[in-house]
């Protein structure tokens, strides 16, 4: 009798797994297979456009989530075998930021913030994404998460990225150029060719901005330069603390509520 109270027992639980099974079959057919993320930005990545928009003004305005194929293009006349080998180093990412003039909507600089979680050495190594950037000429900045973010720091970094000095502007004249160099050369065992020596001065390039973009982002060291005013801040001023925004300053929930009316 035991034996029979035992098999009921155990068919009832048999019974009840095949039912959990068929409802969640059901769902499955039911419904796509998608789901919808329902805020564009996480609120730590929304505090971070505040700062941006903060120190840029209403001259640019900030996209994100801009993919990197929809910015960065293969360039026109490559033979199959060097544009596929060229699109298979394209990352499959995204920008988290990038940045235009308002008016013309010409591409300035983009923006990645890495996530405060993650230990690695930084400044992060120069990946293939920050390569390609500088191949085609696109300022890339990379900024690390934080609970306060230093409005000096960010600006110095984006102001040196988007107006860079004469001397900076030659330095990444030739980062450009050896990028360029390196990107051709890899895709030379596409085609049978020899790693080594100069690409062709006809060639063109795999990689190439696309329509939108500003067409020169460092001025020609020879052009000439309005010469800004400048201020002795250690002889006219008495030293303060640096400027920080703290992430919890920030209103990112939405505008605030309106004060009571008056009586």
């Amino acid at each position: 009798m035991q034996h029979f109270y035992a098999l009921l027992g155990l068919m009832a639980i048999v019974m009840m797994a095949f039912a959990l099974s068929l409802v969640r079959l059901v769902r499955r057919r039911g419904g796509a297979p998608y789901r919808l993320d329902k805020m564009l930005f996480s609120p730590r990545e929304r505090a971070f456009k505040a700062v941006l928009e903060l120190i840029l003004g209403p001259r640019y305005h900030i996209h994100g989530k801009v993919r990197v194929g929809e910015i960065i293009a293969l360039a026109r006349g490559l033979d199959r075998r060097t544009r596929e080998h060229a699109e298979s180093r394209l990352p499959d990412q995204s920008f988290d930021y990038v940045i235009c003039e308002a008016d013309t909507s010409a591409i300035v600089c983009a923006v990645n913030l890495a996530p405060a979680g993650r230990r690695w050495p930084w400044p992060m190594a120069r990946g293939s994404l920050d390569r390609i950037c500088i191949a085609v000429g696109l300022p890339f900045v990379r900024f690390r998460d934080s609970d306060a973010h230093s409005l000096v720091e960010i600006e110095k970094a984006l102001m040196a990225a988007m107006h860079g000095t004469p001397r900076e502007n030659s330095r990444l004249a030739a980062e450009r150029a050896e990028e360029e160099s390196a990107l051709w050369q890899d895709s030379a065992p596409a085609l049978g060719a020899p790693r080594q020596g100069a690409p062709d001065s006809r060639a063109t390039p795999a990689l190439r901005p696309r329509l939108g973009a500003a067409s020169s982002r460092t001025p020609s060291i020879t052009e000439p330069r309005r010469i800004e005013p400048q201020l002795g801040l250690d002889a006219d001023l008495d030293a303060a603390p640096e400027p920080r925004i703290r992430f919890e300053d920030l209103d990112i929930e939405g505008p605030r509520r309106q004060g009571r009316a008056s009586s």
